[in-house]
């Protein structure tokens, strides 16, 4: 007999036999249903290829756009490999805007490979070529009144807005010699402009009264501010091409800058108690006019610093901010329900930085402030006597600001409403107070007067005219101002990353995208052609002609290539995004890093 020992020894190796045939037949399965599952890969890829693109077409005609595209990206995937992607140039001028918008998203996307998306590196070769020049591109205005001829003609009008950006002082040289960053103010350029570095962009951007989008009609690399001679010359160069597109411009926005008081002045726009002047005759149609508006958030910011410098002496009496401050001092006290929840010191005490905000000048005239004086009146009285001045100036305010930012047609104004008539009054109440005031202190300054009553003037007007001309039933007053305008600027500034002050050529790049997208994008009941974009990305730069220079380390190559390129550059048109010029600081630079390499 066995032993016990042998026993177990054999019927171990029985069942590791077992298992292992087991196993060895569930691997020869395995392997009969890879090779099937492979063979049905293969015949499935023979079916795909042989299906026509003309049926997937069909298949996602139904989709938006934007779908569609995203769609023949992913198809397009499958067939190359990840370093052979190709991309359309829709779909990278989304992407582009995409990662504008938002980075952190933008490589989620990527990284994660939810979507096909290229790599910064690709994003920024192609961003590279979108490059026009300063001033108005005909190419841009040529598309624009193609796409205009498929809106509605109440959906052309709307105005023009105008601001400015800082940038960074920045001269780069490219390859081809050229020098970039210099001033260049499109057909306005002088011959002295041409030597001093750009610091500024200004943007010119198309509103209208109906829908969401808008459009770049031409931006300019200037050195501090416009002067307003040359300005209310861009801003009729500006309308002409405009009109011409199909659009229809029926007012001009902006800021309550000096240089655009001048140019008021100087297109004839003024207002005083006497008189106001809020339009002239428009330039390309004598049957209608242009009218002009202040930034009405400008306004109120400015007209919020005054009151924290000095206060107002206003018919009804003193107005003064110890009221508000006072009332928020008795109003912190309490530990169970404020009146003002949200009212901080930035609001009463702002710094620097903070005064620039807008929602903390509308917040300081909104019902919170209203209900704390309302609430602790009877210990404010007798601290200060009476608050009456003060309230009654704040709750006017803070009805103006709520007629002059209505953004839903619930709040929109209508002619012969109860907001209209407000306004009116709202004109009548600002020269009571100035004639009160009898030039004495107390009042605010008189650019900021005429901004609100040439502003106010100009949105009684338009809104006569819409609604009796043009077809209207109501007008968003918030249309009128520069958010949209900001809004782009905010994207400009996120583009460059953590710098907030993009170089002049960056600044060129990102209009020029946020320029042609938005060609690209579908408009409500409207369409676009296959080819728009193919058409805007074969501008010219102006700047393809290159030295001639067979020897780079040769500085007699050099000498002669300088003295044939540059006169015949020298005879490029001044609407030019480039300016050929020499920088003693480039010089130095080149020279230092000449003498460390020898």
């Amino acid at each position: 007999r066995k032993s016990r020992i042998k026993r177990s020894t054999t019927k171990t190796s029985r069942a590791a036999s077992r298992k292992l045939k087991a196993a060895i037949q569930k691997n020869r399965r395995l392997l009969t249903r890879l090779g099937n599952a492979n063979e049905q890969i293969l015949k499935l890829q023979k079916m795909n290829c042989v299906i026509k693109a003309e049926v997937l077409e069909q298949n996602i005609a139904s989709l938006p756009p934007r779908q569609q595209e995203a769609v023949r990206q992913w198809f397009s995937v499958c067939k190359v490999k990840p370093n052979g992607l190709r991309y359309s140039k829709s779909w990278v001028l989304d992407c582009i805007m995409m990662k504008m918008k938002s980075p952190r998203l933008y490589e989620h996307l990527r990284r994660n490979k939810i979507l096909s998306l290229p790599s910064k590196a690709t994003l920024k070769r192609y961003m590279s070529s979108y490059r026009t020049v300063f001033g108005f591109s005909e190419k841009v205005l040529q598309k624009l009144k193609t796409k205009a001829t498929n809106l509605d003609s109440c959906k052309r009008h709307g105005g023009l807005l105008i601001d400015e950006l800082k940038l960074s002082e920045h001269l780069s040289v490219k390859n081809s010699g050229i020098v970039e960053g210099f001033v260049d103010l499109g057909p306005f350029t002088t011959t002295k402009d041409k030597q001093i570095p750009s610091d500024h962009g200004m943007v010119i951007l198309f509103v209208p009264f109906q829908g969401k989008w808008s459009q770049i009609i031409g931006c300019f690399a200037t050195n501090g501010n416009m002067k307003g001679d040359t300005l209310a010359k861009v801003v009729t160069e500006a309308t002409i091409p405009a009109e011409k597109s199909g659009l229809f411009v029926d007012f001009i926005t902006t800021d309550g800058a000096a240089w655009n008081r001048k140019m008021w002045k100087i297109m004839g726009v003024q207002a005083t108690a006497k008189s106001t002047t809020c339009k002239v005759q428009h330039p390309v149609d004598s049957d209608r006019h242009l009218f002009f508006v202040s930034d009405f958030p400008h306004l109120i910011k400015c007209l919020r610093n005054s009151l924290l410098k000095c206060g107002f002496n206003t018919p009804a009496g003193h107005v003064t901010m110890q009221h508000v401050k006072e009332a928020f001092k008795i109003d912190s006290c309490n530990v169970t329900l404020k009146a003002m929840p949200g009212i901080t010191r930035c609001h009463l005490e702002p710094n620097g930085f903070e005064k620039m905000r807008v929602t903390y000048a509308f917040q300081l005239f909104g019902t919170r402030v209203l209900q704390a004086l309302h609430l602790y009146q009877e210990k404010l009285c007798k601290i200060f006597g009476t608050i009456t001045a003060t309230q009654h100036f704040f709750s006017k305010i803070h009805h103006l600001i709520a007629l002059m930012t209505s953004r839903h047609p619930g709040e929109a104004l209508r002619p012969h409403s109860f907001y209209a008539t407000e306004l009116k009054e709202f004109l009548l109440y600002l020269n009571q107070w100035e004639k009160h005031a009898n030039g004495k202190g107390g009042f605010i300054s008189d650019s900021r007067a005429t901004g609100l009553r040439v502003t106010i003037s100009s949105t009684l007007e338009l809104l006569a005219y819409l609604t009796e001309k043009v077809g209207y039933k109501y007008l968003m007053t918030s249309r009128i101002s520069q958010d949209k305008l900001e809004n782009l600027f905010g994207i400009v500034r996120q583009a460059s990353g953590s710098n907030d002050h993009p170089t002049p050529s960056q600044f060129l790049v990102i209009a020029n995208c946020l320029s042609f997208y938005g060609l690209v994008k579908a408009i409500s009941h409207g369409n676009c052609e296959v080819d728009t974009l193919a058409s805007l990305l074969e501008i010219s730069s102006g700047d393809d002609m290159q030295p001639d220079n067979p020897d780079p380390l040769s500085l007699d190559a050099t000498s002669s290539a300088a003295q044939t390129s540059l006169p015949a550059q020298a005879s490029v048109s001044d609407h030019k995004q480039h300016v050929v010029s020499s920088d003693s600081r480039l010089i130095f630079h080149i020279a230092g890093y000449v003498a460390r390499r020898c």
